[in-house]
């Protein structure tokens, strides 16, 4: 469902004040957030460093999509520009991601990197409703934004929604998220079956058990990145697997 397209940390120092980080395949119809961070050395005693990059294409017109400056550090959603010649805006671009430091001292900065993509042609394939693509979307900006602990709610919601669904496909009636979970998890698979109800309910198990801790006003699990980064895998694998195989829910 979303995928680190670029995280790593690279030196930038007086001699090379623009710095290219790397090539990235953009598909425009994709979501993107992009972190930058700038971390001086000790020597530079300044509370703010102001810092620009710009994102441009390799190849054609090698045209600058993205111009920006930031101070410290910058979290954001990137916004693509359309391309008159390609209305649809779906293809891939290859582009350059640069960055500059404004008045560097005669030392070397660290920068931390970090290219986050939201998989929308994953999720525009998936067989339910557009309420439901959105809320998709929602919670895995939540993530984005570091707003763990709601982006776990959101996707405990998201997976009961589909327990409920799958239920219905067995005809059985929904009592509690728990009961379905189990249910779906201890279901023999046969040959007769089109659907793995037992691989459904394996994903849902950590996204249900995390979702309640959650819930809690004491929790003994921390909900931060690790534990959301477990629930968001979980229901990554499962809408894969739906999309693959065309299921509706």
């Amino acid at each position: 469902m979303f995928d680190i397209t670029l995280k790593s940390v690279y030196n930038l120092g007086p001699e090379n004040s623009w710095f290219i980080i790397a090539p990235i395949s953009f598909a425009f119809n994709n979501v993107y957030y992009l972190e930058l961070e700038i971390i001086p050395p000790l020597s530079d005693k300044r509370k703010q460093i102001e810092g620009k990059y710009k994102i441009a294409y390799i190849y054609g017109d090698q045209k600058t999509f993205i111009d920006e400056r930031f101070l410290n550090s910058i979290k954001k959603r990137v916004v693509k520009k359309k391309d008159p010649e390609q209305p649809l805006d779906i293809d891939y671009k290859v582009c350059l991601l640069c960055l500059e430091i404004s008045d560097p001292l005669d030392a070397q900065y660290l920068i931390r990197a970090k290219m986050s993509v939201i998989n929308k042609e994953l999720i525009d394939s998936l067989l339910t409703s557009n309420v439901k693509k959105k809320d998709l979307i929602a919670l895995t900006e939540r993530f984005l934004k570091q707003d763990y602990k709601t982006a776990i709610k959101e996707a405990g919601i998201f997976g009961e929604y589909i327990a409920k669904q799958f239920l219905k496909k067995l005809k059985k009636k929904y009592v509690s998220y728990s009961s379905a979970v189990n249910h779906l998890s201890n279901l023999k698979k046969t040959n007769r079956m089109k659907i793995n109800y037992k691989l459904i309910g394996n994903f849902l198990h950590p996204i249900y058990f995390i979702r309640n801790e959650a819930m809690h006003p004491s929790s003994e699990i921390p909900m931060d990145e690790t534990t959301a980064s477990l629930v968001l895998t979980n229901l990554s694998g499962l809408i894969t697997y739906l999309s693959i195989n065309q299921i509706k829910f």
